[in-house]
């Protein structure tokens, strides 16, 4: 082999070896919208899975998506309502997993019945640890999202600026209405009381 041969191999080398590491180093940049559509679209997917009678597709879905909401997705593309959504989904095909289970082990006549039965318990475990990590992220997002829409609120309105006087252009000499008993039409309307969590889906079924 040549000099020139030698060199154009070794160029070639290299380049293929920067570019492969390259691509692998180059991670997807996530917004908040895909993440949204992302999410939903996972939801929608179980949810006609479960309906054609393919719980383990249904299950491999969700299970899927929730691993990606815990390890791939940043944090700040996440929305309380369309994870808590999605947690919920999660949770009913997980327990639909733990019935099928337990079907299967009742009407198991073969060794594959029992392998089966096997298969949908440990989903439904898996199901449980996700959703269990899924559960102790939501408070975080509730509060991510107050605080932004506190933030936008005293941006609008700057903190210590008072309500803009009543008009003076009515006549000086018109006496004083009687005070009397505030107008029901007047009254503030009742404090908005943050969720507590108390919505959120139920626990997974305990029995295993």
């Amino acid at each position: 082999m040549t000099l020139k041969n030698t060199i154009q191999t070794t160029l070639i080398f290299a380049f293929c070896i920067g570019f492969s590491f390259g691509c692998k180093s180059k991670k997807k940049v996530y917004t908040a919208t895909d993440v949204q559509n992302e999410l939903m679209t996972s939801v929608r997917k179980a949810e006609h899975h479960r309906r054609k009678g393919k719980l383990d597709k249904a299950s491999q879905e969700l299970l899927a998506t929730g691993d990606k909401i815990l390890k791939d997705f940043p944090q700040a593309t996440l929305r309380f309502k369309t994870v808590k959504r999605f947690l919920s989904t999660s949770v009913k095909i997980g327990n639909l997993c733990l019935d099928r289970g337990h079907e299967l082990q009742q009407e198991a006549v073969s060794n594959k019945m029992w392998k089966m039965a096997d298969v949908f318990k440990n989903r439904f475990k898996k199901h449980q640890e996700i959703n269990g990590k899924i559960r102790k992220l939501l408070p975080e997002l509730k509060k991510a999202e107050v605080s932004a829409k506190a933030e936008a609120a005293s941006a609008v309105q700057p903190e210590g600026t008072s309500p803009r006087p009543a008009s003076t252009t009515s006549d000086a000499t018109e006496p004083a209405r009687p005070a009397g008993p505030a107008s029901t039409d007047d009254d503030p309307a009742p404090p908005i009381i943050p969720e507590k969590g108390d919505d959120l889906p139920p626990i997974e079924d305990p029995k295993s």
